[in-house]
């Protein structure tokens, strides 16, 4: 999320998450596990979550134990916050940066860097996330990837064939 100050930036990501009722994200999880989180008690361990999910011949999901092994597996967690972190999840907010788009292209120039310069990367705007963060991704953060040379300001080639060969 770019914004033209810090304040406004950080106010997008949050944007992301704000109106999202928690019960769609019950609604989400169940379906993207084919478990009825509607089920779960108030307080419960991640692996007896993956238990009930197996036994009730569903799919368990990346999600669950991704926390298992941030958390560890026999922690006891709250309904309310595996609901939470499945919010940040869900909409993408765990993975979104936000910063003016000076910030933003010295965190993207880092990571390229990282790399050893390999590949690119992929932008992309959360469904729910609010316009105006693709238009200062377009007006911000584009302009100052190409006044470092990070953006292409001109293709050679006539089709897109040749363009992504190149």
């Amino acid at each position: 999320m770019v914004g033209e100050t810090e304040a406004q930036a950080n106010a997008l990501r949050d944007s992301m998450i704000a109106d999202v009722p928690i019960e769609a994200v019950g609604v989400w999880l169940s379906h993207n596990t084919g478990y009825d989180m509607s089920q779960l008690p108030s307080r419960f361990s991640l692996a007896e979550l993956q238990e009930r999910i197996v036994a009730a011949n569903a799919s368990p999901v990346g999600f669950v134990h991704l926390l298992a092994k941030k958390y560890g597996d026999s922690v006891e967690i709250s309904r309310d916050e595996f609901f939470e972190h499945a919010l940040q999840a869900a909409t993408g907010y765990n993975i979104t940066f936000s910063g003016t788009a000076t910030q933003i292209a010295d965190r993207m120039e880092e990571m390229f860097d990282a790399t050893g310069s390999r590949g690119g990367f992929m932008l992309s705007i959360s469904q729910g996330g609010p316009r105006a963060a693709l238009m200062n991704t377009v007006d911000l953060l584009v302009p100052e990837l190409k006044r470092r040379g990070r953006y292409r300001t001109s293709y050679e080639g006539s089709t897109l064939r040749e363009n992504l060969a190149a």
